[in-house]
């Protein structure tokens, strides 16, 4: 495990280990990692704590805080805990982001200030030690090594060794005031009008479109320009032309300007994480998911990227050198949703330039600024002009003929069924000057089901089905609209969820209550009129009306409808927000029917002691993401590969390792030698 540390890190796991057993710990934790380092490497000290006598002010708070842990006896062969192990993980990735072939003691450092959760970063930042500032001070460090022995360049990242982005604990106090911070910063910049840019230039249109704060529909987010028809063609243009020399640039050139722009995402997490509260409703938690799986995706298909450079025949044919390219396809439209309006826009948009391609970005119009963000931090970050082309506009006018138009090779969807069928059928259709077959890759929601069997832990369903179906409203496509649940069971789930929907708090996302607004007038009209359908389909056991407040935000109350038949409308119309159906099953090959009755596939889970059934799960629940005794939302890129069958969509598996295969083609070289 330790072949790449350098001497010196690995004196800091034994001092670690002599640490936690002079504390009488059973494992070695983060603080002992972080004493290690103190007492092997002064220099850490000084560097970044700037504070003669701090490792004992350190040692001192260390003490106090292991007064908590149970003593037990001690040991020179303690075992890591997991957030040490994760902790070293970082610090690899770290190394490898730096382009350093060793890890050190300050990849060490690093990798605990990654582990945001753990004591040790909690000492380090109250302390004023923070992870940006120490990777440019280490950045700085490397370029004047380089200048120093004479080097023209230090090498780049290696691309290796992908580590999901931790997620804030915003019950910490310094993670809270800067949350706060964040969003009063934001506030100030609310109503702030942002240009169209094709090709590098910015321009205006006569007509707008407005984003307002689903919580408080009369602020303005931000105003922007409304593309139409007459614009596609220049939009196309621009990155047409772009296309000639981005394809040619190296793939590892390409994946370091994702690397870049994942660096800016990071200094500015807490900044678009307002501004995901501010534009869509989602509360803290939600929009740090966002953003993190937003540095997932490009950090991921960064590597992806790489990889698949490296690709090689299966064989090598005597007297041959065979070689396989994956080569971009060319001009692409990137149309979004408002729901993941960061993570998603981001995801397609990356994987799509990171191959070669260029990409007409037309974001949603229920979050343009998010994505008019985003585009200024893939500028900063060095992108060429017209490799991504900033259009916001309405689906029916720009976003048609963006499709339909000769020179777009490929299509990235994620939205509704209706409008994804759309843009397949528009796609499949060859116009006069088309020389390809145009290909798509659509995510269109779902229906989704968890199934709670009688054998199951029915607090952990219980808990796993309200997270499932009121995380963001239940506006996500992975989100639990179906609970099927046996009936040995099904009262008493019933009462133990009506009780975990009744306590959820609701109330202004900038807050950070767990329930907000729907995104619109136009989605809150839609989800009250499918309550009412609802009301005449089933029992009501908590909700089922509109929340007032005093803004006239677009706040509806959890709602879950109960005895709902698996035929009922409820029960197959992807609803798309608070609203939960309850169907009673006999037992499971009655639950098992019932969950692949609809015409989607995208995600589901099943609660199960029983072994059999959750193998047979595996074989017979036909979905794109299974979760068992687990809650059905909240892929994690690489673990996760995310896509649905049947109506769900083209099974894409966006995070995956092939998903990049979809914005490539493969040309086979043979030379005879």
């Amino acid at each position: 495990m330790f072949e790449r540390y350098t001497e010196k890190a690995r004196r800091v796991i034994f001092f670690a280990r002599y640490e936690a057993s002079s504390f009488g710990s059973p494992y070695i934790e983060s603080e002992h990692m972080l004493l290690g380092l103190l007492r092997e490497d002064k220099a850490i000290g000084r560097r970044f704590l700037r504070a003669e006598g701090a490792e004992e002010s350190i040692r001192q708070q260390i003490a106090a805080h292991q007064e908590t842990r149970e003593k037990l006896a001690t040991s020179v062969d303690l075992p890591m805990s997991n957030e040490v192990k994760r902790a070293l993980a970082y610090a690899a990735d770290e190394a490898e982001r730096l382009g350093h072939p060793d890890l050190g003691t300050e990849h060490l450092l690093l990798g605990l200030l990654r582990e945001e959760k753990c004591f040790a970063a909690e000492v380090l930042t109250v302390r004023g030690v923070r992870l940006e500032a120490v990777r440019e001070e280490l950045r700085r460090t490397v370029e004047e090594q380089a200048r120093g022995a004479g080097l023209d360049a230090v090498r780049g990242p290696s691309f290796g060794g992908f580590v999901n982005e931790p997620a804030l604990d915003f019950a910490r106090p310094e993670v809270k005031q800067a949350m706060e911070a964040a969003l009063a910063a934001v506030k100030a910049k609310l109503g702030r009008e942002y240009e169209m840019v094709v090709g590098g230039q910015r321009l205006k249109t006569e007509g707008k479109i407005v984003s307002v704060n689903p919580a408080r529909p009369g602020e303005v987010v931000g105003v922007h320009q409304a593309a139409g028809e007459q614009h596609v063609e220049g939009a196309i243009a621009a990155a047409h032309a772009a296309f000639a020399a981005w394809s040619r640039v190296a793939m590892e050139e390409r994946a370091k300007l994702l690397f870049r722009v994942a660096g800016r995402v990071r200094e500015r997490k807490f900044e678009l994480c307002a501004w995901l509260t501010f534009e869509v409703g989602k509360n803290w938690a939600e929009a740090d998911a966002d953003v993190g799986e937003t540095l997932d995706f490009l950090e991921f298909y960064a590597r992806s990227a790489v990889k698949l450079a490296g690709a090689k025949t299966p064989i090598q044919l005597p007297g041959e050198r065979d070689q396989l390219r994956y080569i971009p396809l060319g001009v692409g439209a990137v149309i979004p949703p408002w729901n993941f309006p960061l993570a998603i826009m981001a995801g397609m948009t990356a994987a799509a330039i990171v191959c070669g391609n260029t990409v007409v970005l037309k974001p949603s119009v229920d979050a343009p600024t998010i994505a008019a963000v985003f585009f200024g931090l893939i500028e900063e970050a060095g992108m060429p002009a017209g490799v991504v082309n900033f259009c916001p506009g309405a689906g029916p006018g720009f976003g048609s003929a963006l499709v339909a138009h000769p020179l777009t090779r490929f299509v990235a969807f994620t939205g509704s069924k209706k409008v994804g069928l759309e843009i397949h059928e528009s796609a499949a259709k060859t116009r006069p000057g088309q020389r390809f077959i145009k290909r798509t890759v659509l995510e269109m929601g779902g229906k989704d089901s968890i199934l709670v069997e009688a054998d199951c832990d029915l607090d952990a369903a219980v808990e796993g089905v309200v997270a499932s179906a009121f995380g963001f409203n239940g506006q996500k496509c992975s989100a639990c609209s179906r609970a099927i649940v046996n009936a040995a069971v099904y009262n008493d789930f019933c009462a133990r969820l009506t009780a975990k929907v009744a306590a959820i708090g609701q109330g202004d996302p900038a807050e950070n209550f767990y329930a907000g607004p729907v995104i619109s007038q136009t989605a809150y009209e839609r989800v009250l009129k499918y309550i009412e359908v609802g009301k005449g389909e089933g029992r009501v056991l908590a909700g089922g009306s509109a929340v007032e407040t005093p803004d006239g935000g677009y706040y509806i109350a959890p709602t879950v409808i109960a005895d709902v038949a698996p035929t009922a409308r409820i029960a197959l119309e992807e609803i798309f927000g608070p609203v939960l159906a309850v169907i009673r099953a006999e037992g499971f090959e009655q639950a098992l029917a019932i969950a692949n009755n609809t015409e989607y596939g995208l995600t589901g889970a099943i609660y199960s002691g029983s072994r059999e059934k959750l193998d047979r799960a595996r074989e017979e629940f036909n979905v794109g993401n299974l979760y068992l005794n687990r809650k059905c939302t909240g892929a994690m890129v690489g673990a996760h590969p995310f896509g649905g069958f049947n109506m769900s969509g083209t099974d894409s598996k966006a995070g995956g390792a092939d998903y990049l295969l979809l914005f490539t083609q493969a040309k086979s070289i043979a030379e005879k030698v």
